[in-house]
């Protein structure tokens, strides 16, 4: 199960940062609150150590109506209720916004399917090559620290990858089939597929290698998943028992979306 490594860093397009936008979702669900709830935003916001002067934000559209509607439910006489849906979504909003800003939407070109755009934490930087017989794009992901992972994506339609006969449904037994060999010398001893992703059209294994050379990795991930007639195919080694590099590679897998 040793890693394969490919090709030569190339100038992967970098489109624009998410965390602009995050913060003005912040700013403006921080005034909600205090609106709606009628709470002391900025004084919880600074027992974490951060700062928003909230005051200074320009007022929701719909306030008013807002404040009619929480009269109507007499929520200011339960300060425990809103003490505690407010600390649940302080809670969402801070991890949202905080681990948005570690993240950046990049796009490529593909010779087959146009333009595909992706969003990925800005530390792990893109290597991209393209096989010129069959139109493949390799985007690899590199990490921060060297060693800690190998993740590599694959871009094509399933006309130029001769997989024609790949449909949803059969997704699992696809990446079954590819990771039968690997199974033997694993831990699980089979492969077991599963659903991933917001709209559950993509399909993942996992295996753990029983007897693992110094210096490889321990863990071997394949999976796949379908845009019509375009599809995407990924693998990840890696060391990560608790999964941790597995769902941010799985999350970027998810986001990539073709613009054509």
């Amino acid at each position: 199960m040793a890693a394969v490594l490919y090709g030569q860093i190339s100038n992967s397009e970098v489109r624009h940062s998410l965390a602009g936008c995050l913060n003005a979702f912040t700013r403006s669900a921080l005034l909600w609150l205090e609106t709606f709830l009628e709470l002391n935003i900025s004084g919880l916001l600074h027992c974490t150590g951060a700062t928003y002067d909230v005051g200074s934000l320009p007022p929701i559209p719909g306030t008013a109506t807002i404040n009619i509607q929480r009269s109507s439910y007499n929520m200011t006489g339960d300060h425990s209720m809103r003490t505690f849906f407010s600390s649940v979504i302080l809670c969402l909003i801070t991890t949202f916004a905080h681990g948005a800003e570690g993240e950046e939407l990049r796009s490529f070109t593909n010779v087959n399917v146009g333009k595909v755009s992706l969003t990925a934490p800005k530390d792990w930087k893109p290597v991209e090559r393209h096989r010129i017989n069959f139109g493949t794009t390799f985007y690899r992901l590199q990490p921060p620290t060297a060693g800690e992972f190998d993740f590599e994506i694959l871009v094509n339609d399933l006309a130029h990858m001769e997989m024609e006969a790949l449909i949803d449904k059969d997704l699992e037994l696809y990446i079954q089939s590819n990771m039968a060999r690997a199974a033997p010398q694993s831990v699980e001893g089979k492969v077991s597929a599963v659903r991933f992703g917001r709209q559950r059209d993509g399909a993942y294994a996992r295996l753990t290698d029983k007897t693992p050379k110094p210096g490889e990795f321990t863990l071997y991930t394949q999976g796949v998943r379908l845009q019509g007639k375009k599809v995407v195919l990924f693998t990840l080694y890696s060391n990560d028992k608790d999964g941790a590099v597995l769902q941010k590679a799985l999350s970027i897998v998810d986001s990539l979306k073709f613009e054509q």
